[in-house]
């Protein structure tokens, strides 16, 4: 859980409007629709696995999960691309998710198409929706998955009064240390708004907040929510209990857990985790 999270809080936090270098979407004259891609970055290949273009891709990043690429040759991570891997496969577009200025560069030395693909928050996955179905001629997918999203937003209805939620990105496996919450600025917290829950860090005006126990006591949620890759390895409500039994979602017994790692990074399983926060909001789970 915690790879899978600093992966994604560096992805967002570095992802800026010009990709830190090289072309970014809505550049004029790309030079059409692609047909060797090399993606690198989670959310970028799950969507274009989803959008039904996998046959326009030639190699992807170590994190990729999505199984329409399975096969796929592999050319490092966002942090530590293999260049040498990824000119042997002579992309014509390299498509980054959040910031790789190195990447960038190289491609504009080799000659290659760049794209930087910032998926930090709910508008900026839907701009990277509508540019990958026009990148992969793939516009009708496209279409249809953002009206598919359209229809879970309005399917919720939020409870009156908003319960006062704690979403939990990540933290220590064994114990509550290392914690990192969604704050406002990010996908997750807009989610958690949209489902009509409170988030009790509305204020910190960023999308990752690392928290300390005083934080917590101070906060005191009403409702904990704890996103995880895989079955947590303790029962979380039991790992509460220990630091912070006196916590009104602990005393409640309000700690959930949502377990898909699909939930850790922003793409097209976004509307089933609404519809898991709306859930949480309305008191069912």
């Amino acid at each position: 859980m915690g790879l899978a999270v600093a992966a994604l809080a560096l992805a967002g936090a570095c992802a800026r409007p010009d990709g830190g270098g090289g072309a970014t979407f809505g550049d004029p004259g790309d030079g059409g629709a692609v047909h060797r891609a090399v993606v690198l970055g989670p959310a970028a290949s799950a969507l274009v696995g989803e959008l039904g273009a996998a046959n326009r891709v030639v190699g992807v990043s170590d994190w990729c999960t999505h199984p329409a690429f399975a096969d796929r040759p592999r050319v490092g991570g966002l942090i530590d691309p293999d260049l040498e891997r990824i000119a042997a496969l002579e992309p014509d577009l390299v498509l980054v998710q959040g910031r790789q200025p190195r990447l960038a560069e190289w491609c504009r030395l080799s000659g290659v198409r760049f794209r930087a693909a910032p998926v930090d928050t709910l508008e900026a996955w839907r701009a990277m929706v509508s540019e990958f179905g026009r990148l992969f001629a793939a516009e009708e997918a496209a279409d249809e998955l953002l009206r598919s999203w359209d229809a879970a937003l309005a399917a919720v209805d939020p409870r009156d009064p908003r319960p006062r939620i704690l979403l939990v990105a990540g933290r220590d496996p064994e114990a509550l240390r290392d914690l990192l919450a969604a704050g406002p600025r990010g996908y997750l917290g807009e989610l958690l708004e949209r489902a009509g829950g409170e988030n009790v860090l509305a204020d910190a005006d960023r999308a990752w907040v690392p928290l300390r126990e005083e934080v917590l006591v101070r906060r005191d949620p009403e409702v904990v929510v704890e996103l995880w890759d895989r079955p947590p390895p303790r029962p979380p409500l039991e790992v509460w209990r220990e630091t912070l039994p006196n916590l009104s979602a602990v005393r409640d017994g309000r700690v959930v857990v949502l377990v898909g790692p699909e939930y850790l990074q922003p793409g097209p399983e976004l509307p089933r985790l609404l519809g898991e926060l709306a859930a949480v909001v309305a008191g069912k789970r």
